[in-house]
């Protein structure tokens, strides 16, 4: 695997060349661990074959626009044992929560936060892991998490981490990293930015963004929302401020951080 067309004088890739130096442990895995995608996929289907424990938690980290959600996407396609669409990946926590619980054997999922990096998502996954992934024990399906840099999960040898260092035109670079944080190996991931499900990706991410933009334009009733929360079906049934969070979600997913906290004090003083 030739890493060099990685490391040439353009002078975009110049700060990709200083992060390799100023870290000879990267610089080691990168340049001389360097690993064949068809190792990664072939540990995968060893690890779905199992008769017991037949599942993957992959977390995928890396800047905006590195091509992480490129990545995902296509390991998602080549590891799955069912067909995976744009339906099975997901912008927002609540709905990606709501489709781990129906995964079937062999299935995958994706909860893609890069539009949303650091929203109740993150923070309730961190603390839902271990239930997701006794989840995905029983019913043997698989998660990849897509993730800026905020490192949410780590599950025993179930657990892939790649770190997308670079990308060019189609083709990514990712170290690949054990669960006791040692780099195994560097990849290149070949994308097809001209797939049907990448379009079809883009076309719902668009679609969520814009959305979003618009819900910024507008001023926010936070008691009306809380109302919503508190009236909402699932409501009766919350006892919890997690509960109230995960139903937030569901009826306002577009809010920000910041606008999250705000309704989420409401709910407490309306309850």
């Amino acid at each position: 695997m030739n890493l060099k067309r990685f490391f040439d004088t353009d002078v975009e890739r110049k700060s990709l060349l200083s992060k390799v130096r100023a870290n000879p442990s990267l610089a080691n895995a990168l340049v001389q661990c360097q690993t064949d995608e068809k190792v990664l996929l072939t540990y995968a289907d060893k690890k779905l074959s199992q008769k017991t424990d037949d599942f993957i938690t992959i977390q995928i980290l890396g800047e905006q626009g590195s091509g992480k959600s490129g990545v995902g996407q296509s390991l998602a396609v080549r590891m799955a044992r069912a067909p995976f669409t744009v339906e099975h990946i997901k912008l927002q926590y609540a709905q990606f929560l709501d489709s781990v619980e129906t995964l079937e054997r062999g299935e995958f999922r994706i909860l893609d936060e890069q539009t949303r990096a650091h929203g109740i998502g993150s923070r309730r996954l961190a603390d839902d892991i271990i239930n997701i992934v006794e989840t995905l024990r029983q019913n043997g399906g698989s998660i990849i998490i897509i993730s800026p840099t905020e490192k949410m999960i780590n599950t025993r040898d179930v657990h892939l981490e790649l770190t997308v260092i670079a990308r060019l035109n189609d083709e990514v670079l990712c170290a690949w990293k054990s669960r006791t944080e040692e780099f195994i190996g560097s990849l290149i991931i070949k994308l097809d930015w001209n797939s049907p499900l990448w379009i079809d990706y883009m076309t719902v991410k668009q679609s969520y963004v814009k959305e979003a933009k618009r819900r910024g334009f507008k001023k926010l009733d936070y008691e009306k929302v809380a109302r919503d929360v508190l009236t909402h079906p699932e409501g009766a049934r919350a006892t919890k401020r997690a509960h109230y969070r995960l139903i937030l979600e569901k009826v306002a997913p577009y809010l920000t951080t910041e606008e999250s906290k705000l309704v989420m004090a409401q709910v407490e003083m309306l309850k």
